[in-house]
C-alpha cells in the first residue's frame, strides 16, 4: 500500500512534450509514486498492478495500471513509469521519477535539475477547493424529460479536502440544463439532475467536461431539522462564503 501525498500546498509545475503537445507536470515530492491521468494513457501498454494508491485525505485512488510515458523536456528524452488512473485530472510527477533522475530543485532561481538540466519552473494558484466534473459513462437525455446523469469528480491534485462538493446551475448545451447539485466526496454514486427542452435527444459522451465543483465547507450544509426546530437559526445571517480557485 502507498500513500500518495501529504498535505504540502504547493503547486509547482515543469512543462514537457508529450505525443507533440506540451503538458504542466506537477511536480511533487511528497507524492511517493508517478500518477497520470488515463486519458493521457491511450495507446500505450497498461501492466495491472495490485498495489493500492490514496491520497493525502485517505480517499483511494483506483488504479487501471502502470504505463511507461515517452515526452521531453526541452528537447532531451525522458520517461515516468505512471499509475494511470481516471481519479485525477493532470500529470504528477512524484517521488520516484524525481529520485531516478537525481533531481535538485532550486527554489531561489525557480528551476529545478533532472539529469543535468536545469529547466525551468513555474507556480499555479491552489485548485484544491475545485474538482472537475466529467460523464462517468455514455447516457442520452430524452427530449422533455428529466433525469440523473451519473458523473465522476476528477482531484485536481492529491491535496484535496475531503468534503462535499457544490456544482452551478449550467446550459450545458441550448436547451439542456443541469441543476444545482451537492455531491458528495465519493463520487460512485454522484449524479447531476439534467432537464431536456431542446426538443431533440440528447446524447453524453463517457468522459464529457461539465465544468467544475466547488469545495463546500461542512458548517455550510445544516439539516432541515435545524431550521424547523428553531425559526431563529439562518436569519438575517449573511451567507457562508466558499472558497473557489481560477481555473
Amino acid at each position: 500500500m502507498q500513500r500518495l501525498s501529504d498535505s504540502g500546498r504547493s503547486e509547482t509545475y515543469v512543462d514537457i512534450v508529450f505525443k507533440g503537445r506540451t503538458v504542466s507536470a506537477l511536480l511533487d515530492s511528497g507524492c511517493e509514486r508517478s500518477v497520470c491521468p488515463l486519458r493521457l494513457c491511450r495507446n500505450l501498454k497498461l501492466t495491472p498492478v495490485k498495489t493500492e494508491l490514496f491520497a493525502a485525505n485517505a480517499s483511494p485512488i483506483g488504479v487501471a495500471g502502470v504505463a511507461r510515458l515517452y515526452f521531453t523536456i526541452q528537447g532531451v528524452k525522458m520517461h515516468a513509469d505512471v499509475y494511470a488512473t481516471e481519479c485525477v485530472d493532470e500529470l504528477i510527477l512524484g517521488f520516484d521519477f524525481l529520485k531516478r533522475t537525481n533531481c535538485e530543485w532550486l527554489f531561489a532561481d525557480q528551476r529545478i535539475v533532472i539529469d543535468g538540466l536545469s529547466v525551468p519552473i513555474h507556480s499555479r494558484p491552489s485548485k484544491c477547493t475545485i474538482r472537475r466534473i466529467r460523464v462517468r459513462e455514455p447516457i442520452v437525455v430524452p427530449r422533455d424529460t428529466s433525469m440523473n446523469v451519473p458523473v465522476r469528480l476528477l482531484l485536481a491534485n492529491l491535496s484535496t479536502p475531503k468534503a462535499e462538493w457544490l456544482t452551478d446551475t449550467k446550459e450545458i448545451r441550448p436547451g439542456l440544463l443541469a441543476a444545482r447539485t451537492l455531491l458528495p466526496h465519493d463520487d460512485r454514486y454522484a449524479a447531476i439532475a439534467f432537464m431536456n427542452i431542446s426538443g431533440t435527444d440528447q446524447a453524453l459522451q463517457k468522459g464529457l467536461a461539465l465544468g467544475v465543483a466547488t469545495y463546500c465547507p461542512h458548517d455550510a450544509v445544516r439539516p432541515f431539522s435545524v431550521y424547523d426546530s428553531d425559526p431563529e437559526v439562518g436569519a438575517g445571517e449573511s451567507p457562508v462564503d466558499v472558497p473557489t480557485d481560477s481555473v
